[in-house]
């Protein structure tokens, strides 16, 4: 009941997230990290779709179509929403590309899609007109041309998002989504119902959970921690299930250690190629960057001194927040800036007020970086990066779509270096080659690492191969040399016991038992064989061998063996070793006849040792006793096509057998028996 409670109470766990969020908006707070973006949906994407074809290719036939299917949903999740990661603004691509929403939406349409047609699988599996095969071919063809069109012709994407249907068509794919999954939840719940598979029953978990990832995908704004909840359900939905499908099929040995290794080796490669663009990334930037600020400083503190020996008469605070006020004050600013890299220049008074800037609108705006303003106001210069940013308010200056350096340096009377710091200059610089140089640089990391570890997994590809077809062959030739020693053994102790022996091995322990023992033997087969070939004679013992063992099994004997002409066996009743004797002698009787001969058969009911006997080289599995002993004797004493049994043996006997009149028999060693002919009841 706890269990079922647990499992009901995380079956809606994203679902209270969201009405959490609906309920406090104040605390769905806006998460924008376009980089760690980039890296962790890129890296996690490329691994689900590596693993869920590793587990495409290793279900093999034996797999349930709804489960091949669902691995195949999982391939389309990671190769569609790979490319929502690739193409995050500014990691590979310096513009805002279509395929970031496009591929968010078609990946759980798509993977919906293969879960609902997953679901119409049953007993008898899928419906005749749906083909696996097909689906499966349709999928991949899916995911290829949306690819070629995300990155050949994004323009498509764009008219659909800019065209009439706009946007009743992300509409149309939420509801279609959303009701694919519900639908896929609700048959897989079905199915599983049925079937009690835990890959069933956990399919339909996902399924749903899945089903409020849409919702929270399509219905919550972008980059709230609302509309990140849905990445966190893909993620942990697809190591839950790919977990229990590894868990219930790597019993069939399908998951060979060459898939494993390239798995594991194209997991690696992305991980270490993503490291090593983030490092060098980060090597690059740095480089750039202090090229930039020494620059960026120099043009800065040069232009700050020319503009006060210009104006030597503004020596004091005072005089540079009037500025504004001042007549020429601005036309200089634009004088000074002919030929220099810059977008504009601002100077601040001491208390951070523009009073003069070489664009209008910027006057009598404060300082939007306090501390590097009250850095430069303390006399130090002070460099700020502005990341692109294309959601930046309009009227800011700079295109939000490019890096800005913003250089703050303090203004000193007279032009001079030192002294009072009486204001503070600003110079706003575009740098559009900064971000198409990291650009340039993460994507020449990747390439990079992405070669020199791909080629490293190759050559070590070539001699994991070479040790997974050593290992493949020499597991079928262990699991062929098992098969003849199962052969062997179960000629040595008996199907049934040898089953009883591999449960426990204790079974072989030598121990007193009361049993019945049978004896058989063919009458008149010495003087026969004499006249007979060697290869009739073995024929004729081959079907005699034949008929005795299919009966001594379907009876239950617990062991039996021949001897030439011979056959004995042990059986833990009396009326099972007196089925099998009536059986055994109608059976061999009408093969015997066409030569001219019958067979005799005894039996006796006693305590007896049974278990491995021999020595420590050779030991064998047998009974002794006198028990066995007097069955032979009353064996030797029947006729042709006659059962004889001891008193003990008919004692043990219920009434649906014919015990015949007593009569007494000379046995060696014994004196007389008293033994009774067995028949059926009529």
């Amino acid at each position: 009941m706890i269990k079922k409670l647990f499992i009901l109470f995380a079956l809606f766990i994203p679902a209270y997230g969201l009405i959490f969020f609906k309920l406090q908006p104040q605390a769905d707070l806006n998460v924008s990290v376009p980089l760690f973006h980039f890296y962790i949906v890129t890296f996690t994407t490329f691994s689900a779709a590596v693993i869920s074809l590793l587990l495409i290719s290793s279900l093999g036939v034996e797999a349930r179509p709804r489960h091949i299917l669902a691995a195949a949903a999982f391939a389309v999740i990671g190769s569609i929403f790979f490319s929502h990661g690739l193409a995050t603004p500014n990691a590979l691509i310096a513009h805002a590309h279509p395929a970031v929403s496009w591929s968010a939406w078609l990946t759980l349409f798509g993977s919906g899609l293969l879960f609902a047609i997953a679901g119409l699988d049953g007993a008898n599996g899928l419906p005749r007109w749906i083909s696996m095969r097909v689906v499966i071919y349709c999928a991949v063809g899916g995911v290829l041309i949306y690819s070629g069109v995300a990155a050949f012709a994004p323009q498509l994407l764009d008219l659909i998002e800019t065209s009439f249907v706009a946007p009743w068509h992300r509409t149309a794919i939420f509801w279609i989504s959303l009701l694919l999954w519900l639908f896929a939840a609700f048959r897989l719940w079905r199915i599983w119902l049925v079937s009690r598979n835990r890959v069933d029953g956990v399919l339909a978990f996902v399924a749903f959970w899945l089903a409020i990832a849409t919702v929270s995908m399509h219905q919550f704004p972008v980059s709230n921690l609302s509309w990140w909840l849905y990445h966190i359900t893909l993620l942990v939905s697809f190591l839950i299930a790919a977990y229990v499908l590894v868990l219930e099929y790597e019993q069939i040995r399908q998951f060979r250690l060459a898939r494993y290794y390239l798995a594991i080796s194209l997991i690696l490669t992305a991980l270490l190629a993503l490291a090593a663009s983030a490092l060098f990334t980060q090597f690059a930037y740095n480089t750039l960057v202090s090229e930039i600020q020494t620059t960026s400083t120099n043009i800065a503190q040069n232009l700050g001194s020319s503009i006060t020996s210009d104006m030597a008469d503004v020596s004091t605070a005072e005089h540079v927040r009037q500025l504004s006020s001042r007549s020429g004050s601005k036309r200089l600013l634009s004088i000074r800036m002919t030929g220099l890299p810059l977008h504009s220049i601002v100077i601040y008074g001491s208390d951070g007020v523009a009073s003069q800037s070489s664009i209008s609108e910027l006057v009598g705006v404060k300082a939007d970086d306090r501390s590097a303003f009250e850095q430069a106001l303390n006399g130090k210069a002070a460099v700020v990066i502005r990341e692109p940013n294309p959601g930046a308010a309009t009227g800011y200056g700079p295109s939000g779509s490019v890096s800005v350096v913003a250089t703050y340096v303090p203004l000193h009377p007279g032009g001079k270096m030192e002294g009072e710091t009486i204001g503070v200059l600003t110079t706003l610089q575009e740098v559009p080659t900064l971000n198409a140089s990291i650009i340039t640089a993460r994507v020449t990391g990747l390439v990079i690492a992405a070669l020199s570890m791909g080629l490293l997994f190759v050559a070590l590809l070539s001699v994991v191969g070479r040790a997974d077809r050593i290992i493949t062959l020499r597991t079928d030739e262990l699991r062929k040399l098992s098969a003849q020693l199962k052969t062997y053994s179960e000629w040595f102790f008996g199907k049934d016991l040898l089953e009883k022996v591999l449960a426990d091995s204790n079974v072989l322990s030598l121990a007193r038992r009361e049993r019945t023992v049978m004896f058989m033997d063919i009458r008149g087969f010495t003087a026969w064989s004499e006249s007979r070939s060697p290869e009739e004679v073995v024929g004729m013992l081959n079907r005699y061998y034949h008929a005795s063992e299919m009966l001594f099994k379907q009876h239950g004997a617990i062991k039996f063996k021949f001897s030439a002409d011979e056959a004995m066996a042990v059986f833990a009743r009396a009326d099972q070793a007196t089925i099998a004797a009536l059986d055994l002698r109608d059976s061999v009787k009408s093969m015997l006849k066409d030569h001219d001969l019958g067979a005799g058969i005894g039996l006796h009911t006693g305590p007896l040792v049974e278990g491995l006997l021999g020595s420590d080289e050779a030991k064998f599995y047998d009974v002794i006793g006198d028990t066995v002993n007097t069955a032979k004797r009353i064996e030797g004493n029947a006729t042709r096509a006659e059962v004889l049994a001891s008193d003990d043996t008919c004692k043990a006997l219920d009434s649906k057998f014919a015990i015949g009149q007593a009569r007494q028999v000379a046995a060696k060693g014994k004196g007389e028996l008293t033994v009774h002919p067995l028949e059926r009841k009529s």
